[in-house]
Order: C-alpha cells, then sequence, then structure tokens
C-alpha cells in the first residue's frame, strides 16, 4: 500500500512587509507533495533475479505487471540511497520524456521474501519498481546511433545525466527494430552517488550535458537545445513532488530533500541558460 498522507498543512503566510524564507517555501513544497505520492503496486509472484550489484528481481504485481524490484537490504544502507536515486531520477527522466520505463513503489510483502530464498537480502515492505520488458537486451555500450530516434532519445538522455549527474552510464536497446536506446538504472547519480550528502550536492560544479553521451553520439548543438527545451518546463512544483517521492522509510531526512530540490532547480536554470539568448526566459517558477 502507499504511504499515508499526513495531516493538511496550513499554507505558509508571512507577516506582511515579510518574505517567506526560500528554503522555508521549499520545504513547504514538499511537504504538500507528501500528499500526492502515488499508491504503490503490491507484489505477490517471484519471477527471476539478477546477479547485478543491487541483486533486482522480477515480481509480478497486482495491477497485472512485472516489475524489476530494488529493495532495501539489511547490512548494506547504501541501498537505501540507491533506490531513493532511483525514484526520483527515474520520475525526472519521466517527466522530460526521456526513454525511461515507467517506474513506481512495490510493496514487498514478508511472507514473500520470507519464502523465497533468491529474495533473502532484500527487506520487505516499499520498494522500487521499473517495468520489465522481454524486448530489452541486457546492458550494452552506446550503439545505434545513427538510428533517426534514438538522436532526440540520446539527447534527452545527455541532458537528464548532465542534471544529475550520473556516474554509471547504461544503456539497453529493444531486441526489435528500431533498436532504440533506453535507460533503466540510475542508482549511481548524483554527486557522491548513493553516498551523497547535502555537502557535496552544494559542491558541485556547474552542469552540461553529459560528455560520454554527447561525445559518443556526436551530438549536435541543435539536438542538445531540443532535448535542454524539455527540462525548462519542469516548475518547483513538478520537483517538489519529484524529491517527496521516496517514503520516509528509506531515510531521507526533510533537510535531505530540500537540498536535492535546491540542487535541481538551480542546475535546470543554469542548462536552460544554454539556450540562445531569445529562447532564455531565466528561472521558471
Amino acid at each position: 500500500m502507499g504511504n499515508p498522507a499526513g495531516p493538511p498543512q496550513p499554507e505558509m503566510v508571512p507577516p506582511a512587509g515579510q518574505a517567506i524564507d526560500p528554503t522555508e517555501a521549499l520545504r513547504q513544497l514538499i511537504t504538500e507533495s507528501v500528499a500526492e505520492r502515488p499508491a504503490a503496486v503490491n507484489a505477490h509472484t517471484y519471477i527471476r533475479k539478477w546477479d547485478s550489484a543491487s541483486r533486482p528481481v522480477a515480481l509480478k504485481c497486482d495491477d497485472g505487471n512485472v516489475y524489476v524490484v530494488k529493495a532495501r537490504q539489511p547490512g548494506n544502507p547504501g541501498m537505501h540511497r540507491a533506490i531513493a536515486n532511483e525514484q526520483i531520477v527515474g520520475r525526472l527522466g519521466i517527466l522530460i520524456h526521456a526513454p525511461i520505463p515507467p517506474i513506481t513503489q512495490v510493496e514487498v510483502p514478508a511472507d514473500l521474501v520470507a519464502n523465497q530464498p533468491e529474495m533473502a537480502h532484500m527487506a520487505s515492505g516499499l520498494a522500487h519498481g521499473s517495468l520489465f520488458s522481454e524486448d530489452l537486451t541486457d546492458k550494452l555500450p552506446t550503439s545505434h546511433v545513427d538510428i533517426p530516434e534514438n538522436r532526440g532519445r540520446f539527447a534527452l538522455l545527455a541532458v537528464l545525466y548532465g542534471w544529475v549527474l550520473a556516474a554509471d552510464h547504461q544503456f539497453f536497446y529493444t531486441k526489435s527494430i528500431p533498436q532504440l536506446v533506453h535507460s533503466v538504472d540510475h542508482a549511481y547519480f548524483f554527486p557522491g552517488q548513493n553516498a551523497w550528502t547535502i555537502q557535496l550536492l552544494a559542491q558541485a560544479g556547474p552542469p552540461q550535458p553529459d560528455q560520454t553521451i554527447v561525445q559518443g553520439c556526436k551530438l549536435t548543438q541543435q539536438e542538445l537545445h531540443a532535448a535542454i527545451r524539455a527540462i525548462s518546463p519542469t516548475d518547483r512544483q513538478a520537483l517538489a513532488c519529484t524529491v517527496a517521492l521516496p517514503p520516509d522509510e528509506w531515510g531521507l531526512t526533510m533537510d535531505e530533500r530540500v537540498a536535492v530540490l535546491e540542487y535541481l532547480i538551480s542546475r535546470r536554470d543554469v542548462l536552460v541558460g544554454l539556450l540562445p539568448a531569445q529562447e532564455n526566459r531565466g528561472e521558471q517558477v
């Protein structure tokens, strides 16, 4: 089941002539966005396991779909931050229409974990889920860059990876023609990856489209500008909803959520500033 929303928060109204502190305004946005967390789907059947670093499993859920599920792991505190990263980056990608499979939160029941030896490393409760597709390859390097549909897809990924700061580049492609690129693994994003801190976020250098993708695909300025235009409409409310997504049991504090929101807003504005002057309308609200 999804996280229950708390009681409605009173609107913050400053005394006459006094502005709301910007950090407190962001804190209020995040608090209000908790009520908009989507309901989780419920897992009921184990399908398979992968032996990658995060040891995800495929689970059939009560919405009829199969999801690749990554959960908290006892004795591995880095997984808390890793699956929070997955939720945040996945939602950002969906907001800008980057080629990322739909994500959700999956309620993993304790009896499923207890009765399935392949899930013994996982904690029950809410986990990260990414829609599974049989039509996707295993991880491959940058390729199929001359397929016309992939030009814009790679450009959106270059902007997304540069916006958040990616330390891991994992691309998957549809087996069917055309071989379209997808990005499905985002645990090692943000400065410090799954060990990021408020200080590391504050110390990050200015963003630019991810150069590994730009150079690997030989993306043009025109292609990158088209992708940057996709992040321009992402206002503070949409970003606050994104930062509010990870459930409280995953360990993100409110101060950390505010720092992520500030990080995303400031880096969005820098990237939008790369557009030609006549298009750059300044900070979004």
